[in-house]
């Protein structure tokens, strides 16, 4: 019994350390696509992968109040198309391009 229990610990706490890397290597991706691609500096590089890892978990909060019942498909792709927009316009603020240029850079970061 002891051994299931340390079993079932080891193995939650692998799969959320798991989940997490690839968060944080989704978000490192995305800031460093965006740091070449408008030539910025190092603290805007880390401004962006801050902002985007908290939209990372914005999500992710969404989904699990999905998962557990709290709020409907439909109620969750409203508030994930508001969050993004919101971090559409964060993005554009941090590095300072038009709209049309970064849907375009949006879409070959995805």
């Amino acid at each position: 019994m002891k051994y299931i229990l340390l079993f079932l610990t080891v193995f939650g706490f692998l799969s959320s350390t798991i989940a997490s890397d690839k968060k944080l290597e989704k978000a490192n991706k995305f800031a460093e696509i965006a740091q070449k691609e408008f030539n910025l500096k190092d603290n805007v590089k880390e401004q962006i992968l801050s902002e985007h890892l908290t939209f990372l978990n914005e999500i992710e909060k969404i989904d699990e109040a999905v998962k557990n019942g709290e709020i409907g498909k439909e109620k969750a792709e409203q508030k994930k198309k508001e969050l993004e927009k919101q971090f559409d316009k964060k993005m554009q603020d941090i590095t300072g391009v038009s709209p049309a240029l970064y849907k375009v850079f949006k879409r070959k970061a995805s």
